[in-house]
């Protein structure tokens, strides 16, 4: 597909505020906070966007019926020439993409619920965004167990250290970025950090929460702390929390309601399988 060159990417920004739904990864790189590629149907006058962030999260928004664009990107969902060298997680806007995509991969698109995923092939899931709804965080708040531990702000030693794929080094470029910009809460627990809610991404007056549970401190209800440290913190200052997952990952979509969020928004969601 074609490059944008990163002194343009102000062109993407505007079709992306039109986007109806939580954008904040893809912001990042647009806005230069994040390095990342977007990809354009037309050079000189584009007219759809494809943003990818390190992470392997990307975007497809705007519309084209440019057939050499349908082309490049077939044959980057399936990954037939080879370029894509892990799995990417794809959210496009407007839903008409959907059904161009499905007509795209035909027989290749697979659903999450089907068994087994095969190289090559896009498997759609379900991208819940969710709304913050502080009367019920009030309330779960309120009821919540006082932690065991105490929760501590994270620190660059704690942005290096920390184990695990949903940790701060792959939303900041760097630990200086992230604690100039950004906030974590963290449990130490002898000396490791067993779990951490940090802000992935902010802009302006929205924070979307990431949280990590190392695998033998989860299931004890530390990640419902943290988390609560790090809504707190975004109410003192006038952050709206922001959070959004797959509705196949129960874990997150549970955790979200215990912490007063409500489903808003449910988008296809497509893991592009290598």
């Amino acid at each position: 597909m074609l490059i944008l060159e990163p002194s343009r990417y102000a062109e993407a920004k505007t079709p992306l505020e039109e986007v109806p739904f939580n954008t904040l990864f893809a912001r990042s790189v647009v806005e230069g906070a994040m390095p990342g590629v977007i990809y354009v149907d037309d050079l000189m006058n584009p007219g759809a966007f494809y943003v990818q962030h390190p992470y392997g999260m990307s975007l497809l928004y705007g519309m084209t019926d440019d057939a050499h664009f349908h082309g490049r990107l077939r044959a980057h969902l399936l990954n037939t020439e080879g370029t894509r060298h892990r799995d990417e997680w794809l959210q496009v806007a407007p839903s008409g993409w959907s059904g161009t995509i499905e007509a795209m991969v035909g027989p290749r698109l697979a659903k999450s619920a089907d068994l087994g995923e095969n190289r090559g092939q896009v498997v759609e899931n379900t991208r819940v965004n969710f709304a913050f709804d502080r009367d019920r965080y009030d309330l779960q708040r309120s009821e919540a167990d006082e932690p065991v531990y105490e929760v501590v702000r994270a620190t660059e030693a704690i942005f290096r250290s920390m184990q695990g794929t949903v940790v701060p080094r792959n939303f900041w470029p760097s630990s200086e970025r992230f604690l100039s910009e950004g906030v974590g809460s963290c449990l130490v627990i002898e000396g490791e950090v067993a779990c951490m809610a940090f802000s992935s991404f902010v802009h302006g007056n929205q924070l979307e929460l990431g949280i990590e549970t190392l695998e033998k401190y989860r299931g004890k209800g530390l990640a419902q702390l943290v988390c609560m440290a790090l809504i707190d913190y975004c109410l003192e200052r006038g952050y709206e929390p922001v959070w959004a997952c797959r509705l196949e990952n129960s874990a997150s979509h549970r955790l979200a309601e215990k912490l007063g969020f409500v489903p808003a928004l449910s988008l296809p969601y497509y893991r592009l399988v290598v």
